[in-house]
């Protein structure tokens, strides 16, 4: 992850990383799997007004807790628009 974000990665190795599964932003991968989760729940309940406490039957994520930590950042500004796009799609409030 160093080499390639200093862009000093050879296209060979990145491409055999790839091949493997690398994931080079864990954190953007940590919010595009619990926002598929969230999308999973509008699905099932036709909103996303999760409660707070509510927690996933398939692996325990803490779903209700990671979307209110979304509504805090994005009160506070640091939240980038395109999430707080994708989550207003849904219907987030």
């Amino acid at each position: 992850r160093y080499t390639k974000a200093r862009e000093k990665l050879f296209q060979e190795r990145e491409d055999r990383l790839n091949t493997l599964g690398m994931v080079w932003d864990p954190l953007a991968d940590a919010w595009e799997l619990a926002f598929s989760k969230l999308v999973a729940y509008k699905a099932q309940n036709e909103d996303v007004l999760v409660p707070a406490d509510f927690v996933t039957t398939d692996d325990d994520f803490k779903l209700g807790i990671w979307l209110s930590h979304q509504r805090t950042i994005k009160a506070k500004g640091r939240l980038s628009q395109e999430r707080v796009a994708r989550l207003n799609a849904l219907g987030m409030v």
